[in-house]
């Protein structure tokens, strides 16, 4: 590639000869005559296999654009006019363009119609977008998943179209049918082995759904448009539903102070989700649910929507207690403002912006630490310390989420004070040197339950090690989710 080169009788010699000239832009085996022919540097290779020899990430990194508008790209085509196929053999992206073309090779160009694509090493890229490739070697006419860096926008869409960047002819499929849509939608989902979502309730529908293609949400819904709602978790172990009515109380507790009334009494609420995860067959993963203002339009306020909405889901995933130890950072993202900390609302913007923070840092997430300098929480977890004098002590919950793990865990805990194992459990202010010399730290939170974090901000928690009265009382959490009181685990009546 001649980079830099901007000639357009350059790139039409190179369209001409490679089987390029008419067509219309996306035409299959040339350059479109309108456009001319566009060029640009890239590397493909694997970054994650996903389990599946079917199933295969890819990275298409973009490095240099010669030419300025990029047309529509069709089923994968390289720039503009060539047809392209992914293929893997473990050791190279095999890329087959056209039907006279030979596979890629390292060290060749990717351009046009031609099978020529060049493999660059990752660390010279600019910008990198993930596409998801499904069967490979196969007729990419399904719907493609793409996230996009940079400059370069890239768009896939129902149809496997793709449109890089300034494409003023990118053509949108109109579905004429809702039988259509749901059909590609469910064509989305046959090729997945295992649901992830066994069943959702929606009160919109009024029911419990099976089929993950219709697990969908109003788009006027305000907690889509406006983010008035909030959720809550309870965690599914063994066919029991764990602290379901700990978490239900501040469920609703939560919809008080964001001023969104119930659409049914409380043991209404508790009776649906009970029966959905009876619906969905699974035994062991979360127990998730929503209370939203509800659809209705795209004003700020809900006054006018009919009434508000509640959504349940079940996801299956494995829960396990956490032994190994973790990194984690000061978050630099302004914690919430106590009037919203403490409601479980669905505002989560500055908790995904911590954990991305942390993830560039090497760790495995953050710390939020308030304007008077002490600890509050994790991004979507209670911390707690052991000092040098055996006290457990977890931060006072006037700013932050009072978590019903850590409540539990503070109920639990004495026991290790009757067995003289601890000295003391309150709580408490903590200032971040008093945290950072602790003899134990750690995350709390219903899916753990408990995360030993060894490293804050690269300075060992005491020795670096996982500590022993952490795992003592994960082991509490965990035996009172395995094995504990009737009224902490509630039976899920499945039907045989």
């Amino acid at each position: 590639m001649e980079s830099g080169s901007s000639s357009r009788d350059k790139k039409s010699a190179r369209c001409s000869a490679w089987g390029g000239g008419g067509g219309g832009g996306g035409a299959e085996g040339g350059c479109g005559g309108d456009w001319g022919c566009r060029e640009m540097e890239t590397e493909v290779h694997v970054s994650d296999w996903g389990g599946r020899n079917d199933v295969v990430w890819l990275e298409l990194g973009v490095r240099n654009v010669v030419g300025g508008m990029w047309g529509i790209v069709r089923r994968w085509w390289i720039g503009v006019g060539g047809f392209c196929r992914c293929g893997i053999d473990r050791t190279a992206v095999v890329v087959d363009c056209s039907s006279s073309c030979s596979s890629m090779r390292e060290g060749d160009w990717g351009f046009g119609g031609m099978g020529n694509g060049k493999f660059q090493k990752k660390e010279n890229l600019d910008r990198l977008v993930k596409l998801r490739v499904i069967e490979v070697l196969g007729s990419y006419d399904r719907e493609e998943e793409m996230l996009s860096g940079g400059k370069l926008h890239w768009v896939c869409g129902v149809d496997g179209i793709l449109e890089v960047a300034n494409g003023s002819d990118f053509e949108v499929h109109v579905f004429q049918s809702s039988s259509e849509l749901v059909a590609k939608l469910q064509e989305k989902w046959s090729s997945v082995e295992k649901q992830p979502y066994p069943a959702m309730y929606s009160s919109v529908f009024g029911g419990i759904i099976l089929d993950p293609a219709l697990m969908v949400i109003p788009i006027d819904d305000h907690m889509v448009h406006r983010g008035h709602g909030v959720f809550d978790t309870a965690v599914l172990f063994d066919g029991y539903l764990y602290e379901l009515d700990a978490h239900l109380d501040r469920f609703l507790r939560s919809a008080a102070k964001a001023k969104i009334p119930s659409p049914f009494p409380r043991s209404t609420l508790r009776s649906i989700l009970v029966q959905l995860t009876a619906a969905s067959g699974c035994k062991r993963g979360t127990l998730r649910y929503w209370l939203s203002a509800g659809p209705g339009n795209f004003l700020l306020s809900p006054a006018k929507c009919p009434t508000s909405a509640f959504y349940a889901v079940v996801i299956g995933e494995d829960i396990s207690q956490c032994k190994e130890g973790v990194k984690v950072i000061t978050s630099s993202v302004p914690m919430k403002a106590p009037q919203f900390a403490t409601m479980k609302n669905v505002n989560y913007l500055p908790n995904v912006l911590s954990v991305m923070e942390a993830e560039e840092k090497g760790a495995v997430a953050s710390i939020w630490v308030d304007e008077e300098g002490y600890v509050a929480e994790g991004p979507n977890v209670n911390v707690a310390f052991i000092t040098r004098e055996k006290e457990l002590i977890v931060p006072f919950f006037d700013k932050i989420l009072s978590g019903c793990t850590v409540k539990r865990l503070l109920e639990l805990a004495p026991k290790l004070v009757e067995e003289g194992r601890l000295q003391d459990v309150k709580l408490a202010n903590v200032t971040v040197e008093e945290a950072k010399s602790a003899a134990e730290m750690m995350y709390v939170g219903s899916t753990l339950p408990v995360l030993p974090i060894i490293m804050w901000d690269d300075q060992p928690i005491r020795d670096g090690r996982v500590g022993e009265l952490t795992m003592e009382l994960s082991n509490l959490l965990w035996d009172d989710m395995v094995a504990g009181p009737g009224t902490q685990r509630i039976p899920v009546p499945y039907k045989a």
